[in-house]
Parts: C-alpha cells; sequence; structure tokens
C-alpha cells in the first residue's frame, strides 16, 4: 500500500465519525463519479458493485444519488465494511446499497451489469483480470487509477496496465489531479485464451474485449 492510499485510510475512518467531515468528502467525489457515471453509461437500470469501497464508501453513494441504480460495496476489511454499514444505514440508504465482505480478486461478478474499481485497490490488476474471467459479457467496468505521475505514491500495486490484464480500453476520463478513469467492456471472447495469448504477443492484447 503506497503512501496516499494509507493516508486516504486514514482519513476516511475520520470522515465517517464527523457529519461535517462526510459531507466534505461527499463535495470531493461528486465531479469525480459525474464523470464516471456518464463514461460507464450507468442508469438506473444497472447492477453496480463497487471494489474498494472503505469504511466511507462515497462513491457508491454518489453512483447511486445520481444514478439510482442498486449499488454493492465490496471491501476485504472487515473493520471497514462495520464501518461502511453504519455510514449506510445513517445515510438511510439501506435499500439501494449493500455492502459486503469480500476480496476483488476471487469475487464473483455474473450478477452486476457495472463494476467500478477504486482507486486505493490493490494489487490492482489481479482484480481487473478476475472482473474480466467472471463478469458476463457487456459488463462495464470503470478502473479508477492514478496519474502516471501520482502513481509512486499509491504504490505499484495500485497501477493498472491493459496489457497485463489484455484489455482494450473503451474509453477514459480525467478525474482530478491525482487520478483518471478507464472503461473496459467485457467482450463475447474467452478471456482464458486471450490471457494465454497475452502472455506470449501483446499484439494480440487488443482482443480480449469488444466495444
Amino acid at each position: 500500500m503506497g503512501l496516499i492510499s494509507r493516508l486516504t485510510k486514514t482519513m476516511e475512518e475520520s470522515w465517517g465519525r464527523f457529519a461535517w467531515l462526510r459531507r466534505l468528502s461527499d463535495s470531493y467525489y461528486e465531479g469525480l463519479v459525474r464523470r464516471e457515471a456518464v463514461l460507464g453509461q450507468i442508469t438506473d437500470s444497472d447492477r453496480v458493485l463497487c471494489i474498494g469501497g472503505g469504511c466511507m464508501p462515497c462513491t457508491a453513494m454518489e453512483i447511486q444519488r445520481r444514478t439510482g441504480a442498486l449499488v454493492w460495496v465490496a471491501d476485504n476489511d472487515l473493520a471497514a465494511v462495520a464501518r461502511a454499514r453504519d455510514v449506510i444505514r445513517e445515510s438511510r440508504l439501506e435499500q439501494k446499497i449493500r455492502v459486503i465482505y469480500g476480496d476483488g480478486s476471487n469475487l464473483d461478478m455474473e450478477d452486476f451489469t457495472v463494476v467500478h474499481i477504486a482507486l486505493q485497490v490493490f494489487p490492482k490488476n489481479r482484480v481487473v483480470c478476475n472482473v474480466l474471467k467472471k463478469a458476463a459479457p457487456g459488463t462495464r467496468i470503470v478502473v479508477r487509477h492514478p496519474h502516471r505521475t501520482a502513481g509512486v505514491f499509491y504504490g505499484r500495486d495500485s497501477l493498472f496496465c491493459k496489457h497485463t490484464c489484455a484489455c482494450h480500453v473503451a474509453g477514459s476520463v480525467h478525474g482530478n489531479w491525482l487520478s483518471a478513469a478507464a472503461l473496459l467492456v467485457k467482450g463475447e471472447l474467452d478471456i482464458e485464451n486471450n490471457h494465454s495469448r497475452a502472455s506470449g504477443d501483446n499484439s494480440s492484447s487488443q482482443s480480449s474485449l469488444a466495444v
């Protein structure tokens, strides 16, 4: 875990305890999520999985409020899951957002139409590859990742490499001074076979997704 990831986790723990800090964090995520929702074409008919919600699931709450979609939040930290459930309950969003314990590198994905992967998720490429392997065809995957200049502060495992995951980036959007987001769309082709080909020839790595 990189320096900024550790600081973010500490800050979110504080945000979850104080309402005024929670409102401040909401304002930070508002524009970022608005652009990502447009990128992923998220609507009220979608079922969205947010991987890496932390104890303050601002992205999940903003996606739900902005689009009306049903949202699930997954995190592999039990303490964060417990606190996130409190935040959702205090926000009266229990009927619209569900928080679950799980690791994005081995979660099942077939029930979701959109998967959002948080900036601090690591190892990011392993999580992305698991989503590509298990998601249903047509699933939109929004991967939030650090800008190249900020990557050193997040740690190597937080970086996203489309060649490692044998995937094609269907779109991208600028997030803020720290991050950007990439859109992947799960195609009909066999991801397992494309991973094998990509390991020997990067020129074939573009063929594993349909846009």
